[in-house]
């Protein structure tokens, strides 16, 4: 594994005792995941003791697995579950009940396809229109163009809402990148107005 290498997937929980399942990774060195102490993107524990998720809900795991794990090769991969306590520290026994799907490991350009969702506010009243960007994927950057062409990895990166005061109709094209500069998925873009006298021309964004 690479620094970049990360562990995704979906769980749904059947039962409250699924709730207390996980992915797990055996390493050739003897280690395993579990064990590490390695956090979820949200800072769940990777630990099966470590109740996750809603029943009977989807749900996708993050896992940044090669910020603690770089340079290992894993050897097995495994569901791991329980213990499940009841309460008053007690453990319960009976069925874990849970699904999962799509187990991906690999780097930011190898796993499942982003999606970035668009937010526009339309200028008005002489406030200017603002649009508002966010991937589904905290390893990646969205890089966008306001010439028309499809953003390239040159391109800048969104960091903040984009503003518009420039009277006209704005073309923000955007997409995801890979860390190390891959463009993932497709290109998309969005059109916003603001309203005024003015011709439209090139953007006048505060955002780049």
């Amino acid at each position: 594994m690479t620094g970049d290498t990360w562990l995704v997937f979906w769980m749904r929980p059947e039962n409250e005792m699924g709730r207390n399942a996980c992915v797990e990774l055996e390493f050739e060195d003897g280690s395993n995941l579990r064990d590490s102490r390695t956090r979820d993107r949200r800072g769940v524990l990777m630990h099966p003791a470590v109740a996750r998720e809603r029943v009977g809900e989807w749900s996708r795991v993050e896992c940044h697995i090669g910020k603690r794990h770089a340079g290992k090769r894993v050897r097995r991969v495994l569901i791991g579950a329980g213990p499940f306590r009841a309460g008053f520290g007690l453990m319960k026994t009976g069925e874990f009940a849970v699904a999962f799907d799509d187990v991906v490991i690999g780097t930011a350009d190898k796993l499942p396809d982003v999606k970035i969702s668009a937010e526009r506010t339309a200028g008005a009243g002489g406030r200017p229109g603002r649009l508002r960007l966010a991937a589904d994927r905290p390893e990646v950057k969205i890089r966008y163009s306001l010439n028309g062409l499809p953003p390239a990895a040159s391109s800048p990166v969104y960091v903040k809402p984009l503003t518009f005061d420039r009277p006209g109709i704005h073309e923000v094209r955007y997409r995801a990148f890979a860390r190390g500069g891959a463009p993932l998925g497709t290109c998309a873009r969005v059109f916003l107005e603001v309203p005024g006298s003015g011709r439209a021309g090139r953007p006048g964004s505060k955002g780049d």
